[in-house]
């Protein structure tokens, strides 16, 4: 038998389905719905290599917009951290350090003429996971 609960939904539900308002005093609950959309929706978009993810998650921090949020919980973001680690779409569900380096791009070697040396240059200047999450971002930009 399944249990219903009675009163107000979480604030966790509550603040879901709300769009927001970019206009709204930076670090106040309706601008920081508006920029965990706005991350949430770009994130997996060709939109990220714009720089638009990596100023909005600049000012999220900045700002403190995460801590006017709520987790699955119903608790508010104690930590930038832990906002971004939250699964969507309480959170971004990225680890911040993952999503850094992506904001920030890959090196850009600077590439010899000879093809054989530019490829030793390009393999020697990133790390095996590195080229696994640049090719997963663009493969998924793509789609």
């Amino acid at each position: 038998m399944a249990s219903s609960r009675s009163g107000p939904p979480r604030p966790s539900i509550l603040t879901l389905n709300e769009h927001g308002d970019l206009s709204a005093t930076p670090g106040s609950l309706k601008w920081a719905i508006a920029v965990r959309a706005q991350l949430g929706g770009r994130i997996h978009t060709a939109e990220f290599a714009r720089g638009s993810v990596g100023q909005m998650a600049h000012l999220m921090q900045k700002y403190e917009g995460h801590r006017q949020l709520y987790n699955q919980a119903g608790e508010h973001f104690p930590t930038y951290r832990a906002f971004c680690e939250e699964p969507e779409p309480w959170g971004l569900g990225y680890d911040p350090d993952v999503l850094q380096r992506l904001i920030d791009g890959p090196k850009r070697p600077t590439l010899p003429r000879d093809p054989q040396d530019a490829t030793r240059v390009v393999c020697e200047s990133f790390s095996p996971n590195e080229l696994k999450e640049f090719i997963a971002l663009l493969i998924g930009a793509q789609q």
